[in-house]
């Protein structure tokens, strides 16, 4: 793990309120083999702060060169009184996913699809998901082209227990096997809220992190 003392970390939680995903940042007060140490986690957009309990799992990126964030689950695991600092497990080099910034984590998942093509209404599964897109799986007589438009509802099962519903649009970006009964779809959302698309990136990263434990 690349993490020095001065770097900044970033971790994700659920608002209190509403749906949204709040970030907060803090600064690594000094790093040992197990573990790293960090100070006190501030909100990104305001001056709120964040307490910490022991136990507690966190979902946490950094980036590197400003460009490529490294994602990686944690739990905190003690306080240091001498300094203030929380001491949170320090990550295995193979827990940590890597996505370059202008780009979603994308995993497995077979999520089912609500799909509405102009008046035709169907269901499809999907593979593998994203923030960004999606692909899935359908019969071939829902008869789906390349640059299609398609309204879509998916319903995400979060580690929680609570199941969110993401209404998007998606574009075909292009389809692969398309002579089998039932064709595979890669698609592009063109139209999803940013609070949804945030439901999106959680959802993703927990099931990242849920790979890496199996």
């Amino acid at each position: 793990m690349s993490v020095q003392s001065g770097d900044i970390i970033y971790f994700q939680f659920q608002a209190v309120e509403g749906d949204q995903t709040e970030i907060y940042q803090a600064i690594v007060g000094r790093v040992d083999d197990d573990s790293l140490y960090i100070g006190q986690l501030s909100h990104k957009k305001s001056s709120s702060v964040k307490k910490l309990v022991l136990g507690e799992e966190l979902y946490a990126y950094y980036l590197i060169d400003n460009e490529i964030k490294h994602y990686f689950s944690t739990i905190v695991t003690g306080f240091d009184s001498t300094s203030s600092f929380s001491r949170i497990r320090k990550p295995h080099q193979e827990e940590i996913s890597v996505v370059q910034r202008r780009q979603y984590l994308r995993v497995k998942a077979q999520i089912e699809v609500a799909i509405k093509k102009e008046d035709h209404r169907f269901v499809a599964i999907t593979d593998n998901v994203s923030a960004g897109g999606l692909s899935f799986t359908t019969d071939i007589m829902n008869k789906i082209q390349k640059n299609d438009l398609l309204e879509c509802w998916l319903l995400l099962h979060m580690k929680n227990g609570k199941i969110d519903h993401i209404p998007l649009t998606a574009r075909v970006m292009s389809v692969i096997d398309s002579t089998s009964l039932t064709p595979r779809y890669l698609a592009e959302y063109t139209v999803i809220s940013e609070m949804d698309r945030q439901k999106m990136i959680r959802y993703c990263f927990e099931r990242q992190f849920d790979f890496r434990v199996l």
